[in-house]
């Protein structure tokens, strides 16, 4: 037998456990037959996972990234909030075509339960519920849907449509819905949502006093490792937030769905990888993030060209810069150029600064 490294046997365990899915109930589903599939003893089966629960924990998450890219192109492709809530169906029943075990765990997460494995199966759903209320709260922000609607019961509504058609293929014993049966239903759904009232122009945005921006920080790769989806703790922290404020956050994959709804909403996003399993994604409140990265470049090019971009700030703009270290003396020199900065220091021991002019 091939001796695999560590990583590659346990995908090619997960992408196992995914085929036996297919055809086996999640509650039945042994270690045995698990073992049997990959070609492997049990005992070796558990050199590479603690336990049952650990190797369905990790076909969640493995499942959850497949998704990634098709759902980021989805948001990132122009279109009405319905145009796009269809396409996101259409793009899951894909994916349940192309891996049916994708169905047993899709609904499986609607059974009552705790505890790491439930966790991650509510969190398959959790992430499909929060980009859809937000896609509805975009459609009542430009007039398209009414705004009496509550964008969270239509996300239930939404996965709702999606789990009653995987069910019902279950019960049947036929294959997952085709793509196409999304298009009919979610039609359905949107007919009682389009707003009937005259056509009325987007209502403008209050006007807020100017006032320093923040530089705030979320780290939620202890969420993303116990299989929860953190979507609406990220909403929250950005709800909290105000337009010039930058918010760093770190999650343990490039998260596609998230960044590209975010650039939907108007916001600025720029990707960082640290390492293998540390993203940061760094986030600017309604407006374009522009960073200026000196990291890689000798001493003393990254603090002159910091200097030089701080110094050429208009009136009430700002910057982001990373820097190979924290950069103290840049924070020194800033009043000189009649800016001021907020600054925090990256795992990989790079800097971030985040640098305005008062109007």
């Amino acid at each position: 037998m091939v001796r695999l490294p560590g990583s590659e046997r346990q995908l090619q365990v997960v992408e196992a456990t995914l085929t036996l899915l297919a055809d086996t109930p999640l509650a039945t589903l042994s270690t045995r037959q698990i073992a049997a599939e990959v070609g492997i003893s049990q005992p070796a089966l558990f050199r590479h996972f603690d336990s049952r629960e650990a190797i369905l924990v990790a076909t969640v998450q493995h499942t959850r990234r497949q998704l990634q890219q098709p759902i980021g192109a989805v948001l990132a492709t122009a279109g009405t909030a319905e145009q796009t809530i269809v396409a996101l169906a259409e793009t899951l029943l894909g994916q349940l075509q192309r891996t049916p075990g994708f169905c047993r765990l899709l609904f499986a997460g609607t059974q009552p339960g705790c505890g790491a494995l439930q966790a991650a199966l509510a969190g398959l759903a959790d992430q499909q519920r929060g980009l859809v209320a937000e896609l509805v709260r975009a459609g009542q922000t430009s007039g398209e849907l009414r705004s009496t609607l509550d964008p969270q019961d239509v996300a239930t509504a939404f996965v709702g449509i999606i789990q009653g058609l995987v069910l019902r293929a279950l019960v049947a014993g036929e294959p997952p819905p085709a793509p196409l049966r999304a298009r009919a239903l979610v039609g359905l759904l949107f007919e009682g949502l389009r707003d009937t009232l005259p056509s009325r122009q987007p209502e403008s945005p209050p006007v807020r006093p100017w006032s320093a921006p923040r530089l705030s920080a979320l780290d939620v790769r202890p969420q993303l490792a116990r299989g929860e989806e953190p979507f609406a703790d990220i909403q929250a922290r950005l709800a909290a937030l105000s337009p010039g404020d930058v918010l760093l956050l770190e999650a343990t994959f490039r998260p596609r769905p998230l960044l590209a709804l975010l650039a939907r909403q108007g916001h600025g996003v720029h990707g960082l990888q640290l390492d293998k399993a540390h993203h940061v994604v760094l986030v600017r409140l309604g407006g374009p993030l522009d960073l200026l990265d000196v990291s890689d470049l000798p001493a003393p090019e990254p603090l002159e060209a910091t200097l030089r971009a701080a110094a050429a700030l208009e009136p009430g703009a700002s910057l982001v810069a990373r820097t190979p270290r924290v950069a103290r003396f840049l924070a020194e020199r800033l009043p000189d150029l009649g800016v001021d900065g907020a600054f925090v220091e990256l795992a990989d021991g790079s800097g971030l600064a985040l640098i305005w002019r008062a109007p």
